[in-house]
């Protein structure tokens, strides 16, 4: 009988050590061999981690990959591929990987779409895809279809519309005032079977509004409110992951400067702070953000200072698959 309490109280405390670490404890990969970056995109596709483009000392079109998000391989295109850019968007959609608009070195930004089934073997999907030139964006995959959000351009004008496509070259305007205001370098998941917008900034006059809300929509034409002012701090360039059933909002940047806050929510209304005391990597902003291999990554980005990065950290689930 002795021994059997002592095997539950010591099953009990593994349960304590090894439940709620998710988002708290974060154990860095090791150096990346893709040069430090920010405003990169990342994906999940064919079992691997893939990041490609992004801004550091100079503009990159670069494609790279990994099993394991340690040792990354360079991917060499055998096709014409996308322009040097940064801000851009990057999903998964029908068995292929997309980019989709971004800066690039001039003053203007690009509208152009493109697909990879391999991450070498590029093709222009659309030139004009109907959705202006634009930086700072989001996209996300619902409802079958791929879907482009806000963003901008100063040539331009920045925005608050709401495009979809099924093939990447015919898009269609959902919303072109969709509820929450005009904002770029935001971000947005999919979850519980909606779309969500959450944070970013508009500049009009040179004066930032640094946004807090989060809002949620089952089609894309009408949103809900569903906090004008989470907890976390007024923010851009951040990143949001759905992970262990949550929404996640990490990182970014609002009028302090660069943060590395980690909050969670299971409803967008009530948002908790994963850590007790601020992750083991520092204050950033234009990272990029991933689930694989049940972990919760976290990629370059800004440092305070306006160095970029050169590093890979994750998080363990909480969610025990045996």
């Amino acid at each position: 009988m002795r021994i059997f309490l002592i095997a539950l109280l010591f099953g009990c405390l593994l349960h304590s050590i090894a439940y709620g670490a998710a988002g708290a404890n974060w154990t860095k990969a090791g150096t990346p061999t893709w040069e430090a970056r920010a405003w990169s995109t990342s994906v999940v596709f064919n079992n691997k981690l893939w990041v490609m483009g992004g801004l550091g000392t100079v503009g990159y079109n670069d494609v790279w990959s990994s099993n394991n998000g340690e040792n990354w391989t360079k991917v060499a295109p055998t096709s014409p591929i996308w322009s040097k850019r940064y801000g851009h968007t990057s999903v998964v959609f029908n068995n292929k990987m997309w980019v989709m608009g971004g800066k690039g070195g001039g003053s203007s930004s690009y509208k152009d779409v493109w697909s990879s089934s391999d991450g070498a073997n590029w093709k222009l999907e659309a030139s004009a895809p109907g959705w202006s030139i634009r930086s700072g964006h989001s996209s996300v995959v619902f409802n079958n279809k791929m879907w482009v959000m806000g963003g901008g351009d100063t040539a331009v004008g920045f925005h608050r519309d709401v495009w979809s496509s099924s093939d990447g070259a015919n898009w269609t305007l959902e919303a072109s005032a969709p509820g929450w205001s005009i904002r770029s370098e935001h971000s947005s998941v999919v979850f519980n079977n909606k779309m969500w917008v959450m944070g970013g900034y508009y500049n009009p006059g040179m004066s930032p509004d640094f946004h807090r809300d989060v809002w949620s929509s089952s089609n894309g034409k009408k949103w809900d409110k569903i906090t004008a002012s989470a907890p976390w701090l007024g923010k851009f360039q951040h990143a949001a992951m759905v992970f262990d059933n949550k929404m996640w909002v990490m990182g970014g940047s609002g009028s302090g400067g660069p943060t590395n806050e980690v909050w969670s929510s299971s409803n967008g209304a009530t948002w908790i702070s994963a850590t007790a005391a601020p992750p083991k990597w520092a204050k950033r902003r234009a990272h990029t953000a991933e689930v694989f291999g049940n972990r919760l990554w976290v990629m370059g980005g800004w440092s305070a200072s306006a160095t970029p990065f050169q590093d890979v950290w994750y998080s363990l689930s909480d969610i025990w698959n045996p």
